[in-house]
């Protein structure tokens, strides 16, 4: 018989005497896990290969990826569905088409709850792999189910179709505003895509990083990114958040149309003056949804401008070959300053002294004060050398130290190698001197024995 015959069998309940089904005991965890064991082995997965493990945790990463990009674009879909649907409300569009692009938002709600679901469950698959976890009640954790709830609740909000007819007047209710706006959301997909598809998760960086003891997360790929191209990220961000910004203001703000923002074009130039915190006051928010959206554009902007001040002093800084090339300059310069005011110096203390000789009263007296200011002068162009040598030594002393550092471990490395040969003929030594000292009595026995035979 088969094997799955016979597990049909073993499944069959017992009768008793009296014909009755006799009570089937329930498997203990030893029996479950050798039940597990025998399941894993049949399918050719054995607990301990290393190489079948390697290649599950690279098909559950590349699934990750696939479903995060999936996730994405639904969740970008919706988003836009929801934006048409709602400006072809507001122009007073025919309820059909609005009813179908309700119900076409729900379905992509819907989708991408299931690829959420999915990743959560790749996710857990490869914690279980890289943790070496059989169960995967113990990788569910109460922080993850935190998680999972919050991220689910971030994607199940829409304008729903069935609460919320798409009639001319429905969508334009505060339930369906509030929840088109929250719709946006959905956008921290994106983080999760750069950091699935950034080389963090080579296997190399990992390594790396698990030495350093540096956690590589989406963190770490976004100050990589603010290091390398910081300049394109702000922009990026900048104009993301302004056309998002004016399009919910715009939809808050339509409610009452006697209002100036209820436009996306006045939108767009209130939420420029109110992320640089100008705040001309000629058009300003009405509604509680509008002014939440401004105070919150208002605090971006405040964390934005200081970013941008602190990359462009970190641009304008003169890199250390630059300030070499800089300091030499201003050296060159200022010992040419040192040499042309001590040559007027020693012409004006020439002058004096000839006038002085001629008792020419005017003379002397012109001269004095071209002297002293050209005594100043010299004083306070050999205090600007003297400042630069100090910057000059500063630099100096840093690469002197660091050359130092570095020679200091060549040699600690040099006198380790050497101790270690050292050790290793003392160990040598040590043990020819145990040898000697077991062999000792038996020297001493053979000695006396000689003895007593002479």
């Amino acid at each position: 018989m088969s094997c799955r015959g016979a597990s049909t069998v073993e499944q069959l309940p017992t009768w008793d005497v009296r014909g009755a089904p006799a009570r089937t005991t329930t498997p203990t965890r030893a029996s479950a896990a050798a039940e597990r064991r025998r399941k894993r082995a049949e399918r050719g997965r054995p607990p301990g290969d290393i190489a079948w493990k390697l290649q599950r945790r690279k098909c559950l990463l590349e699934g990750k990826r696939r479903l995060s990009a999936w996730s994405l674009l639904l969740a970008g879909l919706g988003i836009g569905l929801m934006i048409v649907t709602m400006e072809l409300s507001w122009h007073k569009c025919h309820m059909y088409v609005s009813s179908t692009l309700g119900a076409a938002i729900t379905i992509s709600t819907l989708l991408l709850l299931g690829l959420i679901v999915a990743y959560h469950i790749r996710d857990i698959q490869l914690f279980m792999i890289d943790e070496g976890i059989e169960e995967w009640t113990v990788a569910l954790t109460r922080e993850r189910k935190l998680y999972i709830s919050l991220e689910l609740l971030v994607c199940v909000v829409h304008p729903y179709s069935i609460v919320f007819p798409w009639t001319s007047n429905a969508p334009w209710s505060n339930a369906g505003i509030v929840l088109s706006n929250l719709m946006f959301l959905r956008i921290y997909l994106v983080q999760r895509v750069i950091f699935l598809y950034s080389k963090v998760l080579n296997p190399s960086y990992q390594t790396i990083g698990s030495l350093s003891k540096i956690n590589l997360k989406f963190y770490f790929v976004l100050k990589v990114l603010m290091n390398r191209c910081p300049g394109k990220i702000l922009l990026l961000f900048v104009f993301s958040v302004w056309f998002i910004a004016s399009w919910a203001l715009s939809l808050c703000e339509r409610q009452n149309r006697h209002n100036s923002t209820n436009d996306v074009l006045a939108s767009m130039w209130l939420i420029p003056i109110t992320f640089l915190t100008i705040g001309y006051g000629d058009k300003v928010p009405f509604t509680a949804c509008g002014k939440f959206i401004c105070l919150i554009i208002g605090a971006l902007g405040v964390f934005c401008t200081a970013l941008f001040i602190a990359v462009i002093a970190k641009k304008l800084e003169l890199s250390k070959d630059e300030k070499h090339v800089h300091n030499f300059m201003q050296d060159i310069l200022l010992t040419k300053e040192v040499q042309k005011i001590a040559a007027n110096l020693i012409e004006v203390a020439w002058l004096l002294y000839k006038h002085r000789k001629r008792q020419d009263q005017r003379k002397i007296k012109i001269y004095q004060r071209s002297l002293l200011s050209t005594v100043c002068k010299f004083r306070k162009a050999k205090l600007k050398q003297r400042k630069l040598w100090d910057q000059v030594s500063a630099m100096m002393e840093l690469s002197k130290m660091h050359f130092v550092l570095c020679e200091m471990n060549s040699k600690m490395s040099d006198s380790y190698s050497e101790l270690e040969k050292r050790l290793v003929t003392l160990a040598t030594k040590v043990d020819a001197l145990a040898t000697g000292f077991e062999e000792l009595p038996s020297h001493i026995c053979e000695a006396f024995k000689q003895q007593l035979k002479e």
